[in-house]
């Protein structure tokens, strides 16, 4: 049996760009979905695409697709 704990973390964006500007655009997990493009929000239609197009682990998935059902939520605790 295996657990996982999925956890999201919000950050500003201007924290986030700052502490994000020198990452890694791959590495032994995979490629950065949005590396060397344009930022795109992260709505739901681009969250969709990711879900329905892109590679994911069943966590990361999980994680993502729950985060943004309780986006709403999530926000106002900040």
């Amino acid at each position: 049996m295996i657990g996982d704990m999925l956890i999201v973390a919000v950050f500003d964006a201007d924290v986030f760009d700052d502490g994000s500007r020198d990452m890694v655009e791959s590495n032994d997990e995979g490629s950065i979905v949005s590396a060397g493009k344009n930022r795109e929000w992260f709505d739901g239609e681009v969250i969709e695409r990711l879900l329905s197009s892109e590679p994911f682990a069943p966590s990361g998935a999980a994680r993502l697709s729950l985060a943004s059902q309780h986006r709403d939520a999530v926000l106002e605790l900040l």
